[in-house]
Formats: C-alpha cells, sequence, structure tokens
C-alpha cells in the first residue's frame, strides 16, 4: 500500500510538472517573437526610410510617398524589400533621408543626411525640388548647385540657400595700430579731458591765452600746460616715436606726472603709460614697451603694473610676460573686448593670436585647426566653411584652401580696445605687431 501510494503521488507530480514545462515553452516562444514596432505614417518624421509605413519612404525628413506621387519606390516602405522574417532593416534609395551610410542601399553613400551616389551636393535622382538663392533650407542639398545652405544665426537650424563663395579676398590688414607716424599721436586722449575741462587742442588754447605754462606748478593750468606741450601744441617728433604701432613718449622730462616737463599717463587712444620721469638717470619717461623690468614672475611683486601705473603687483598677482609686469587672466572674461586669456602664458592676448595648433584646436573645437603666422585658420572648401564655428558672423574666407580673416579696409573698421570710443589704424601686420601685443587682465 506504501508503494503504490508513493507511485500514484510520484505519477500525479510527473503530469504537473509536464503542465507546467508545457506553459513554460509557451512564454518562451511568446518572448522570443519579435516586438511589434509602430512605423510612421504619411507625413510623420522619420530619418531613414526604415522608419515609416510600407509603401512610403523618407524624403527630408518626412515619410511621403516618392515627391513625384507615384507612389514608394517599391511598395516596401523604401527601396530595399528587407530580409527574412522581415527582420533586415528598409534601406533608402537615391533622395531618400539617412544618418549614416548603412541607412541605404548599396552603392549609395549618406551625405547631408540624404542617400546619394554623387558627392553630396545636389543629389539627384528621388531628390525633392531644391531651392534657389533667398529660399530656406536645412541642409545644403535642398538647394541648387553650386548653392549651399547659410544657417540662421539665431537657430542654427533654418537656414536660407546662398552661394558657396563670397568673391571676397582677403586684405591682409589688420586692426591695432595707434600709429603709424609720431603725429598720429597727437590728440588729447578722452581720459584727460575731464580733469583739463577741454576736449580739443583748439579749446585748450583759448582757456591757455595769457597763462605762462613754466611758471605754473600748480592746479589744473599745470595739467593743461602739460597736456598741451604733450599733446598739441608741442605735439609731433620732438615729443613722440611710433614703433611697431606703439606710441612711445620721449621728450625729456623733470618730474613725474601730468605737470611742466613731466610724463604723459595715456596715449591718444587710451592706453595707460607709466608716468615716471627717471631723473636720477636717463631724464627721461620710463616706457614699459622699451624697458625691461623682469625676468620671472617673482620679479613683479611691489612693482607697478605695466600697461597700469597706477596699480602695483600684489604676491603672485603679476606674471612676467616679454619682460613686462602683467596682471594674470584666469578666463576670457578677465580681458577686454577683443582679447582673451591665453592659458598658457596667463595674459590677455587679441582674439585671434596663437602660439600653437592645440591652442586653436581647443579655440574652435575642431582637430584640423592650425596656428599659421600667429593667427588660427583651418582646412576649408568653401567660404561658409570657415564661418560656422563664428556664431554666423561673416568675419573669414576660404584662400588656397586655408581659412583667412577678411581683415580690415579703412580706419573705420578700426575700433580702440580700451573702449573710449577712438579709432586704431588698418595697417599690415608687422605694422601693428607692438599695438597688438599681451594685455593685463582687467578683471579677475
Amino acid at each position: 500500500m506504501r508503494g503504490s501510494a508513493f507511485i500514484a503521488f510520484f505519477g500525479i507530480a510527473t503530469a504537473l510538472s509536464g503542465a507546467l514545462v508545457g506553459c513554460g515553452d509557451d512564454s518562451e516562444e511568446e518572448a522570443a517573437a519579435p516586438a511589434k514596432i509602430a512605423k510612421s505614417g504619411e507625413g510623420e518624421t522619420c530619418t531613414r526610410s526604415d522608419d515609416c509605413d510600407k509603401g512610403l519612404a523618407c524624403f527630408g525628413n518626412v515619410c511621403l510617398q516618392e515627391p513625384s506621387g507615384t507612389g514608394g519606390t517599391d511598395g516596401t516602405g523604401g527601396s530595399a524589400t528587407g530580409g527574412k522574417g522581415g527582420t533586415s532593416p528598409t534601406l533608402g534609395g537615391e533622395g531618400e533621408s539617412c544618418t549614416k551610410r548603412s541607412d541605404c542601399n548599396t552603392g549609395l553613400s549618406c551625405f547631408n543626411q540624404r542617400c546619394t551616389s554623387g558627392t553630396g551636393e545636389g543629389g539627384g535622382g528621388n531628390t525633392p525640388t531644391q531651392g534657389a538663392r533667398g529660399e530656406t533650407c536645412v541642409l545644403s542639398s535642398d538647394c541648387e548647385a553650386p548653392l549651399i545652405c547659410l544657417p540662421d544665426v539665431g537657430t542654427r537650424s533654418i537656414g536660407v540657400c546662398t552661394d558657396a563663395e563670397s568673391d571676397i579676398t582677403p586684405s591682409g590688414m589688420v586692426c591695432g595700430a595707434e600709429c603709424i607716424e609720431p603725429a598720429d599721436c597727437c590728440g588729447i586722449p578722452v581720459e584727460l579731458q575731464a580733469s583739463i575741462g577741454v576736449k580739443s587742442c583748439t579749446d585748450l588754447a583759448d582757456v591757455l591765452d595769457g597763462v605762462t605754462c613754466s611758471a605754473t606748478t600748480t592746479g589744473q593750468n599745470a595739467t593743461r600746460c602739460f597736456v598741451d606741450e604733450a599733446y598739441c601744441s608741442g605735439c609731433g617728433t620732438t615729443n613722440w616715436d611710433c614703433t611697431a604701432g606703439v606710441c612711445n613718449y620721449k621728450a625729456v622730462c623733470s618730474a613725474s606726472g601730468l605737470l611742466f616737463e613731466g610724463c604723459p599717463t595715456y596715449s591718444r587712444i587710451g592706453r595707460p603709460l607709466i608716468g615716471t620721469c627717471d631723473t636720477a638717470d636717463t631724464e627721461r619717461c620710463q616706457a614699459h614697451a622699451v624697458d625691461p623690468v623682469c625676468t620671472v614672475d617673482d620679479d613683479c611683486d611691489t612693482l607697478a603694473v605695466s600697461d597700469d601705473p597706477a596699480d602695483t603687483c600684489n604676491a603672485g598677482e603679476c606674471t612676467c610676460f616679454a619682460q613686462t609686469c602683467l596682471r594674470r587672466c584666469d578666463s576670457d572674461l578677465d580681458c577686454r573686448v577683443g582679447y582673451m586669456c591665453d592659458t598658457g602664458d596667463d595674459v590677455c592676448v587679441p582674439e585671434d593670436a596663437c602660439s600653437s595648433d592645440v591652442t586653436c584646436q581647443e579655440r574652435t573645437g575642431d582637430i584640423r585647426a592650425a596656428c599659421l603666422q600667429n593667427t588660427c585658420t583651418r582646412p576649408c572648401q568653401f567660404d561658409l566653411d570657415c564661418n560656422a564655428l563664428t556664431g554666423g558672423l561673416f568675419r573669414s574666407v576660404c584662400n588656397a584652401g586655408m581659412c583667412e580673416s577678411i581683415g580690415c579696409n579703412d580706419e573705420t573698421d578700426c575700433a580702440s580696445p580700451y573702449m573710449n570710443g577712438t579709432k586704431t589704424f588698418c595697417t599690415r601686420p608687422e605694422a601693428a605687431a607692438g599695438a597688438r601685443a599681451a594685455q593685463s587682465a582687467i578683471t579677475d
């Protein structure tokens, strides 16, 4: 009896186990079945033809019948029919949308997000009607050849069809020089006009009528007398020298500051000057652009900032750059308009200046970027290639396969970096080398 009961129980357990195994097999079969993916209908968005329902293909990222209205390329939702079991993706035909080459039929490539047998500009075959100059676009292949799509400055998406080339020849000139000859250093700096109560040399001559400057040593008239001698009636080759676009005061001095036979504190465009007279030795105003003041950073501690003599370098505040003491910068925000922080030397340099390819690659986010003649550039085919990373502003053109700044044409294109409204000169780069040199940070 006991054995019979055990056999009966074993038989029941075996039957239940077989039933459970059978249920498990059904679940596994259901789990192994491919998930049904909803395809986009006509007019719905897509990135490739495999995203669309049967009979549709992806054109311009929208599921459509062929633009001619004759239906899909083979009635299967694109130009490919799919593999065994329908698991292979539907591949795009000529003119259909893609994100990579594997989205397209064999023999086609993916250019500008469209399958094409060409080089990507213009397309062919099933490509939709293309836009003329001025019409809106998303991709260059939306435009008639040889037009390309210039993205909108704000959205960087919807743009207009425009010429690939501007036919602009770079001038080879740069802004920044405060002088070409000594006479260009004349003119009352904006920074001094309030303290002397006049804005022009003509007005200054009127207020000094009857004043004996050699006998005036204090007060506003003493300052006026010096300004007249330095920037107005006595201005010219006797007082100023123009070297590499920089004005340097060279007259004999016997006092420091804006006094009779003193030293100027600003150049015409507002560049700060050292107003200290070396009375013990040279009897000349100390010019930071000429006299070396340091060899290592620690030398600058307690010395005047070379381009801001009203300020003194505290410990660790300044760096010794080209034998001058300049306030360090940590980021581009520390520099004045038109300058950026060269974190290698911790000084502010002109925005287009560079010392290595790495600097340019980091600045542009383009591994192809290179530093040529102290200016960042990168390879190009069209003028538009040179402006894609400049916020939509047209600043450069493609010249001999490399991007080059358009440059300036005359002084109307140039403004002083010192934010006082004065203009600088448009010259050859070598004639403005000194004026475009490194500067102190203005904040930190």
